[in-house]
């Protein structure tokens, strides 16, 4: 049975967190969910983050999304700053185990993740976005 990862991205406003996007993240990739959560790891990758739990704060839109099925049927719910993301790929030059030996994290993680990320630096200051997700299988 396969894996997916569902996805949204949050934007901070000043006052609250406002859900602005659905499924940034598209590829299915173990890699890519071990290192995020920890989630079908067979790489064995230090993941960036065991998962967190809804945030308490999470967004009206994200709940809704995630209230009723999800809430039931999903797994592994976490979120990570696009801060937190940055900084770590920032300093991953460090080698990975990847497919055909060492490889760096960012061709670990792939092109597509790279591109959502720069897609998302462009919404506003990094430290006010954040993407909340969680598994099924």
């Amino acid at each position: 049975m396969s894996c997916d990862i569902h996805s949204y991205v949050e934007v901070f406003d000043g006052e609250m967190r406002q859900k602005v996007e659905d499924d940034p993240i598209r590829q299915q990739s173990y890699r890519l969910f071990g290192w995020l959560a920890d989630v079908r790891n067979y790489s064995e990758v230090q993941p960036l983050s065991q998962p967190r739990g809804l945030p308490a704060d999470v967004s009206d839109g994200v709940k809704q999304k995630h209230e009723g099925f999800w809430e039931l049927n999903g797994h592994s719910h976490s979120w990570l700053s696009l801060d937190e993301l940055l900084l770590e790929l920032a300093g991953g030059v460090e080698s990975r185990k990847g497919p055909r030996g060492e490889v760096t994290l960012r061709e670990f993680l792939g092109q597509g993740f790279l591109d959502m990320l720069e897609e998302l630096k462009g919404l506003v200051d990094p430290n006010r976005v954040r993407i909340v997700f969680w598994f099924d299988n």
